[in-house]
C-alpha cells in the first residue's frame, strides 16, 4: 500500500514537471493579458482562473518566444504586471501582487500630484468636469476655474475627463499635464438637453426628452417658433387653425388628456413660465380679441432668431418637478447667450414672397349654366329675374364671361422679410450678446394687410474672479403690429363660390360694384360684394417683454445656492372697425358705423430659490436639488364699443365717436406656490436613478383643495457598459433601457371659478340697485390628475453612426374638470364646473432614427426619421347618457370624435341622398339622436423625414412631414348644387339625371330645406382621408471661401435660399389637408433669399 502511494505521488510530480516543461511558442505586441492567456491555454491545456477586476489592472503584453517552457513564459508575462500566479495541477490561479514595504516606498516616491485645468475649445474653464483614474477609484471634479488636483497618481496612469455636452477624453498622467481641452460633443447622445432646473443628455437621461437646435430653426422662414417644430419631434403634434399671420396654433404632447379644459403644454422661456393662451376674459367666446377670429398663440411674439434650443419634455420623470403645470408636457425655450472672445457682429438679411398654395377646380361658365337650368327644371321652377338673374344676363351677369375668381382675387404674392443683427463677445469673466430684428409678413388679400414685428434681445453672463459667484441677466422684447380684415375667412370662403359669369367686383373707377337688382339689393352671393368685407379691418398691436435673472454662489465645493427671478408682460391693444362701406348701399341707411376697442395685459413675476449639492465618489455620482417657487399672475382687460361716427375715416380713433358703451371688463389674479426636490444617482454611467417630488398650491381651488403632491421616479440601465456587451457586441456602441412613472396635475380651469360671483341687477329695492348671482360656488373643485408611465430604449450602432430610439407611453387622466349639467330649478344655472370621475387614456409609440450615412473628407450626409402612433380613448364616463356630453362622446372611443349620419349614397330611383338609420335601414330623414356613426379626427400616425447634405462649402437640407388622418372635405361643405349665383366644385357633374342612374352626386336642385341641408352637411362621407406628405421646408446655402471674405474685411459670409410649404402630396379634396376647414385663410408657400455676414 505504501509503495502504491509513493508510486502515485511520483507519477503526479512527473506529470506536473512534464506540463511545466511543455514547449510554448508565442508572439504578440501590446496584446491584452486575456488574449495571451487564451493562447497559452490552447497550446498547453492549462486553465487560467482570474476575475475581470484583475484584468482591468493588467497592462498590455509584448512577447516573442519559441519553444520555451510554460514556467519561463509565465515569468516573462508577469514580470512587470501587478499580478502573480499559483500553479495547481493543470490550473493557473491569478491574484494581485502584494507589495513589500520597499515596493510601497518606491511607489510612493514615484507617485505624482496631478494638477491641471479643464477648458473648452474657446479657452473658457469648465467647472464640474469629472476627472478620474481609469481602472481605479481615484476621482475628483474640476473647480469653478476648471482647476483640479489628483494626489498620488502613478506616472503613466490613464486619466479620463468628461463633462456633459463634450466628447470624453483620455490622457496619460505626467508631471507636465496642465491644460486639458474638451471638444464639443458630435454624437447626438452627448448633446446638452435642457431639463427642469438643470441639464442632461440622451446618454445619461432617464426621461423622454426631444431637442431641436437653432440650426434647424434658422432654416425655416417662419415667424412663430412652434411652426419650426412641425415634423421634427416624435410625440409632438402641431396644427394651425389657418394660414393667417399670428393665427391660432394647437399643440399636443402625447395626445389630449382633458375632455374640456386646457390641453396646452407648459411653456418656459429661460426658466420663466410663459402663457400658453392669450388672455381669457369670458368676452366674445373666451378671448379679449374681437371679430370672432381664432385666437392667436402667444409664441407668435417670440423671435425664432433669438432661440438657441427648444426641449420638449414628455414623460413624468421630466415633467413632475413642474407639478400641476406640466400634465400636458413642457416646452422649454432657451435663448442665445454670449461667448468669450473678440466682439462679433452677425447680420442676417432675407427677403422673399409667399403665394397661395392650392386652388379648387370649379365649374366653368358652360357647366355652371347647365347646372342652374337643370336645377330649375328638377324643381319645376320657371326662371325669373328674381331666381335666375345669373343665367338671364341680368344685373351685370354675362354668360360670355368665364372668370376663375380664385386666381382673380387671391393670386397676389405677398412679401416676406426677416432681418436680424446680433453683437456678441466677452472674456472669461463676462460674456454678452445683444441683438435686434425686423420681420414683415404681407397678405395675398387685396389691400394693405400685413404683420410687422420689431424685436430686441440681450443676455449678460458674469462670473467673479474666484468663479464662485455668477449672475446671468437677460431679456427679450417684441412689438407686433398685425393688420388684417376683421374676418379673414369670409373672402377666402366666398370668392371661390362666385359664379364664373358674375360681374366684375370693381367698377372702372376702382369703386366696389354691388351688382344691384331692380330693388337696389346686391345680387352677389350672400347679398354683398365679398370685397366689401375687406373694408372692415382688425388692427392688433401687441407688446411682449420677458426678463430673467439667475444668481448662483458656490458655498462649498459641490454645494451651491441659486435663485431664478423672472418677469413677463404681454399686452395688446385691438380694434375692429365696421364702416358703412362694408355694407351694400341698400342697407346703409339702416345701420351705423362702429368700432370695438379692446385692450388686455397679463403681467407675471416668479421667484425660485434653490439649493443644490453634488458628490462624486468611487461608488458613483449623487446630486440633490431643493427649491421653492412663488408666482403671481395679474390679468386685466376691457372692451368698449364706440359708435356715432360721422365718417369712416374716423373709425380708428375713439375720439371720433359720440356714443361709448362698455362691453365688459376682466381683472383676475392667479397665485401659485410650490416646493420641489430632486435626487439623482449615476453609477459609472451605467446605472441611473432619478426621483422628483413637488407640492403645489394654487389660488384656482378652494383652501380645502389648494395643495397637492406630485412625484415621479425614473431609472436607466446603460447595458453596453456591461463587459458582456463590450466583448460580444462590439458593433453596438450604445444601449440603454429606461423607464419612468409618476403623476402630474392640471389647474387649467380659469381663475376664481370655485367661489360665487355677483353682478349689478336691473331690479332695485327702495331705489337701491340689487345684486344678482352670476355664478354659483363650487368649493369642491380640485386637481385634474394625470399618471404617466413610459418605457424607452435607446441604441447606437457602429460608433453611434446609427442611433435608434423607441418610447412607449401610457397616460391616464382622471378627475376631469368639466362643465356638468345640473337641474336649472335646483341652482338657477344649467351647468356648473365640477370634477367628474371620467378617465381619458392616451398611448403613444414614438420612434426616432438618426443616421450618419456618409462622413468623409468634405462630404457628409445625415438623415433623421421620426414616427408617432398615438391612440386616445375615453375609458369611462359614469352616466354619460344623461350628461350634456352624450351628444359628442362615446365610451371606448376617442374624445376627439364627431357624430355624423352614415351616408349610403344616391337613391337610383329619386336621385336623393340616402342615409342609414340605427337599424341599418335606408332613410332620407335620419334622426340626429340615434342615427349616427363616430368619426375619429385624431391622426392614426404622424412624423417627419429630414436629410442634410454638406459638400465642402455647400449645404442642402430638406424635411418632409407626413400625417394620416381624416378631415372635413369639400364634397359636403358647400350648399346643394344648383342654387342661384353659387358655383360648385367640378365633381358635381357626376350627378343623377334619370331614374335608374348610378351616380356619386344627387340631382341638381334649388331646394333649401333645412332638414335636408342638415343631413347633407352632417354625414360621414364628408370626412375622408386628409392624409398628406408635405415638403415642409428646404434650404440651400453656400459658405463664401475665407480667402474671399478677408478681402472685404468680413469674418464669414454665406448666401442661402429657404422654402416653406413647398409641396403637398395628398388625395384630399379641399384647400389644405393640414387645416380642418376649407373656408379658412389658406396656407402659403414661402420662398426667401438671403445672406449671413459675420464681422
Amino acid at each position: 500500500m505504501r509503495l502504491t502511494v509513493v508510486l502515485l505521488f511520483v507519477s503526479l510530480m512527473q506529470v506536473s514537471a512534464a506540463g511545466h516543461a511543455q514547449k510554448v511558442s508565442l508572439s504578440a505586441s501590446d496584446a491584452p493579458l486575456k488574449t495571451i492567456l487564451n493562447k497559452l491555454s490552447n497550446q498547453t491545456g492549462y486553465d487560467f482562473v482570474y476575475t475581470e477586476q484583475l484584468m482591468k489592472t493588467a497592462g498590455p503584453i509584448s512577447i516573442n518566444v519559441k519553444n520555451a517552457s510554460l514556467s519561463e513564459v509565465l515569468e516573462l508575462i508577469f514580470k512587470r504586471q501587478p499580478l502573480t500566479y499559483v500553479v495547481d495541477t493543470k490550473t493557473v490561479i491569478l491574484k494581485a501582487k502584494e507589495k513589500s514595504f520597499i515596493d510601497n516606498l518606491i511607489q510612493r516616491l514615484q507617485d505624482i500630484d496631478l494638477r491641471g485645468n479643464v477648458l473648452d475649445e474657446d479657452g473658457r474653464p469648465i467647472p464640474g468636469a469629472t476627472i478620474k483614474v481609469k481602472g481605479k477609484s481615484k476621482n475628483t471634479i474640476s473647480g469653478l476655474n476648471g482647476e483640479f488636483v489628483l494626489n498620488n497618481v502613478e506616472e503613466g496612469d490613464i486619466i479620463q475627463v468628461s463633462y456633459l455636452g463634450y466628447e470624453p477624453l483620455e490622457v496619460k498622467a505626467s508631471g507636465s499635464l496642465n491644460r486639458i481641452t474638451l471638444k464639443a460633443a458630435t454624437s447626438k447622445l452627448d448633446e446638452v438637453q435642457i431639463q427642469a432646473y438643470g441639464t442632461t443628455s440622451k446618454r445619461l437621461s432617464t426621461s423622454n426628452i426631444s431637442t431641436v437646435k437653432a440650426e434647424d430653426l434658422e432654416r425655416q422662414p417662419v415667424a412663430n417658433p412652434l411652426l419650426a417644430l412641425m415634423g421634427r419631434v416624435p410625440g409632438l403634434q402641431i396644427s394651425q387653425s389657418n394660414g393667417s399671420p399670428n393665427s391660432g396654433i394647437t399643440v399636443r404632447v402625447q395626445g389630449q388628456n382633458s375632455i374640456l379644459n386646457g390641453n396646452d403644454p407648459f411653456y418656459v422661456v429661460d426658466g420663466v413660465p410663459y402663457p400658453s393662451q392669450l388672455l381669457e376674459t369670458g368676452l366674445n367666446g373666451g378671448n379679449l380679441g374681437t371679430s370672432g377670429r381664432t385666437p392667436g398663440n402667444p409664441l407668435s411674439f417670440i423671435n425664432p432668431a433669438d432661440i438657441e434650443s427648444i426641449d420638449i419634455l414628455k414623460d413624468a420623470d421630466a415633467t413632475a418637478i413642474y407639478g400641476s403645470r406640466a400634465a400636458n408636457g413642457a416646452i422649454l425655450i432657451t435663448t442665445k447667450k454670449g461667448k468669450s472672445g473678440d466682439m462679433k457682429i452677425d447680420l442676417s438679411l432675407q427677403a422673399g414672397f409667399s403665394a397661395f398654395t392650392n386652388w379648387f377646380d370649379k365649374l366653368n361658365t358652360g357647366q355652371y349654366l347647365e347646372m342652374r337650368r337643370e336645377a330649375l327644371k328638377n324643381t319645376n321652377t320657371s326662371p325669373t329675374a328674381a331666381n335666375a338673374y345669373d343665367i338671364l344676363d341680368l344685373y351685370g351677369y354675362d354668360n360670355s364671361r368665364n372668370v376663375d375668381w380664385q386666381e382673380e382675387v387671391l393670386s397676389k404674392n405677398s412679401n416676406f422679410a426677416n432681418h436680424q443683427l446680433r453683437i456678441s463677445g466677452g472674456n472669461n469673466n463676462t460674456q454678452y450678446v445683444i441683438g435686434g430684428g425686423y420681420i414683415n409678413q404681407g397678405s395675398f388679400l387685396p389691400g394693405n394687410f400685413k404683420n410687422t414685428k420689431g424685436t430686441g434681445h440681450f443676455n449678460i453672463n458674469s462670473t467673479s474672479n474666484n468663479r464662485k459667484f455668477q449672475i446671468q441677466f437677460g431679456g427679450s422684447y417684441m412689438n407686433d403690429s398685425n393688420t388684417l380684415p376683421s374676418s379673414t375667412n369670409f373672402v377666402a370662403a366666398i370668392v371661390p363660390a362666385l359664379s364664373p359669369n358674375a360681374p366684375a367686383l370693381y367698377n372702372e373707377d376702382g369703386s366696389l360694384n354691388f351688382a344691384v337688382d331692380a330693388l337696389g339689393l346686391s345680387t352677389y352671393l350672400y347679398g354683398n360684394n365679398p370685397m366689401a368685407s375687406l373694408e372692415a379691418i382688425n388692427i392688433n398691436k401687441t407688446r411682449n417683454l420677458i426678463t430673467h435673472a439667475d444668481l448662483s454662489y458656490q458655498i462649498l465645493p459641490g454645494f451651491q445656492i441659486k435663485a431664478n427671478l423672472g418677469y413677463t408682460s404681454l399686452s395688446s391693444d385691438e380694434l375692429v372697425t365696421t364702416p358703412l362701406s362694408s355694407y351694400q348701399p341698400y342697407v346703409r341707411p339702416f345701420v351705423t358705423r362702429s368700432t370695438q376697442f379692446a385692450n388686455n395685459a397679463t403681467n407675471s413675476w416668479i421667484v425660485e430659490p434653490q439649493l443644490s449639492y453634488g458628490l462624486t465618489k468611487e461608488w458613483g455620482e449623487l446630486n440633490f436639488l431643493l427649491g421653492a417657487s412663488a408666482q403671481n399672475n395679474q390679468s386685466d382687460g376691457q372692451r368698449i364699443t364706440a359708435s356715432g361716427y360721422v365718417s369712416d375715416e374716423l373709425l380708428q380713433t375713439i375720439n371720433g365717436a359720440t356714443t361709448l358703451e362698455g362691453s365688459g371688463t376682466v381683472a383676475t389674479t392667479y397665485k401659485y406656490s410650490a416646493i420641489f426636490g430632486r435626487a439623482s444617482y449615476n453609477y459609472k454611467n451605467k446605472y441611473l436613478l432619478n426621483y422628483t417630488i413637488r407640492r403645489d398650491g394654487t389660488s384656482r381651488f378652494s383652501p380645502d383643495y389648494r395643495f397637492h403632491n406630485f412625484q415621479a421616479i425614473g431609472a436607466g440601465w446603460v447595458f453596453t457598459e456591461e463587459s458582456f456587451f463590450k466583448q460580444h457586441l462590439p458593433w453596438l456602441s450604445f444601449g440603454k433601457l429606461n423607464a419612468s412613472y409618476g403623476t402630474t396635475g392640471s389647474d387649467q380651469i380659469g381663475d376664481n371659478l370655485f367661489f360665487a360671483t355677483y353682478g349689478a341687477s336691473a331690479r332695485t329695492y327702495q331705489s337701491i340697485p340689487g345684486l344678482s348671482l352670476n355664478r354659483i360656488a363650487t368649493p369642491d373643485l380640485h386637481w385634474e390628475e394625470t399618471s404617466k408611465l413610459n418605457f424607452g430604449l435607446k441604441t447606437g450602432f457602429f460608433k453611434d453612426r446609427v442611433l435608434f430610439e423607441v418610447n412607449y407611453a401610457i397616460n391616464r387622466s382622471s378627475d376631469q374638470l368639466v362643465a356638468y349639467l345640473v337641474p336649472f330649478y335646483a341652482s338657477g344655472f344649467g351647468t356648473v364646473s365640477s370634477n367628474f370621475p371620467a378617465v381619458v387614456k392616451n398611448t403613444s409609440w414614438e420612434f426616432a432614427l438618426n443616421t450618419t450615412n456618409v462622413r468623409s473628407q468634405g462630404l457628409s450626409w445625415t438623415s433623421s426619421f421620426n414616427l408617432t402612433i398615438p391612440k386616445n380613448t375615453l375609458v369611462s364616463f359614469p352616466d354619460l347618457a344623461r350628461s350634456s356630453y352624450a351628444s359628442r362622446l362615446v365610451i371606448g372611443e376617442s374624445v376627439n370624435i364627431t357624430k355624423q349620419f352614415h351616408f349610403l349614397g344616391v337613391d337610383p330611383a329619386t336621385g336623393q341622398y340616402v342615409y342609414s338609420d340605427s337599424n341599418g335601414n335606408p332613410t332620407m330623414n335620419p334622426n340626429s339622436a340615434t342615427d349616427y356613426v363616430s368619426v375619429d379626427l385624431n391622426p392614426k400616425f404622424y412624423g417627419g423625414f429630414q436629410n442634410t447634405f454638406t459638400y465642402k462649402s455647400l449645404s442642402f437640407d430638406f424635411l418632409f412631414q407626413f400625417m394620416n388622418k381624416k378631415a372635413k372635405n369639400e364634397y359636403f361643405t358647400t350648399t346643394l348644387a344648383g342654387s342661384v349665383a353659387n358655383n360648385q366644385p367640378d365633381f358635381v357633374t357626376n350627378r343623377w339625371r334619370n331614374p335608374g342612374d348610378i351616380a356619386e352626386r344627387m340631382l341638381y336642385t334649388t331646394s333649401s330645406s333645412v332638414s335636408f341641408n342638415n343631413s347633407f352637411l352632417y354625414n360621414d362621407a364628408g370626412f375622408t382621408s386628409a392624409s398628406y406628405i408635405k415638403l415642409r421646408n428646404a434650404s440651400l446655402s453656400w459658405k463664401v471661401p475665407e480667402a474671399w471674405t478677408k478681402k472685404v474685411l468680413l469674418r464669414s459670409a454665406s448666401v442661402f435660399v429657404l422654402g416653406q410649404n413647398l409641396l403637398t402630396i395628398s388625395d384630399y379634396y379641399g384647400r389644405d389637408p393640414e387645416f380642418n376647414s376649407n373656408t379658412s385663410y389658406p396656407a402659403s408657400r414661402t420662398v426667401t433669399f438671403g445672406a449671413r455676414l459675420g464681422i
